[in-house]
């Protein structure tokens, strides 16, 4: 992900948060309310990652990458969801899924 493309969401929430709060408080109780699933947060941020892939979006793909990771995702789970949401979506994905390989290259975990 681009900087400024991160700086640029990271404004967008801050300016949803104070002028349509209604609307980014539904938004956050949406996110917070996945915490608590049974299949815990590693395969919740692996989901999120592949859909992040399927929906085309590079900055939904890079920060579910970095979350799997943190929440203990291997680089191989992460390369298993890239793996069959490319099945799913075809080459179309290959641009956002891309963006997973910068978050691997960067962090000790996705190392191989």
């Amino acid at each position: 992900m681009v900087a400024n493309e991160e700086e640029l969401v990271m404004e967008l929430v801050r300016l949803l948060a104070s002028e349509r709060q209604s609307v980014f408080d539904g938004f956050r109780r949406l996110v917070h309310g996945v915490k608590g699933l049974s299949i815990g947060r590693k395969w919740a941020e692996l989901v999120a990652l592949a859909i992040g892939i399927a929906r085309g979006c590079s900055y939904c793909v890079e920060y579910h990458a970095r979350e799997a990771l943190k929440a203990g995702a291997s680089r191989d789970e992460i390369l298993d969801v890239i793996s069959v949401a490319l099945m799913m979506c075809g080459g179309p994905a290959l641009p956002a899924a891309a963006a997973a390989l910068r978050v691997l290259k960067s962090s000790p975990r996705g190392s191989k």
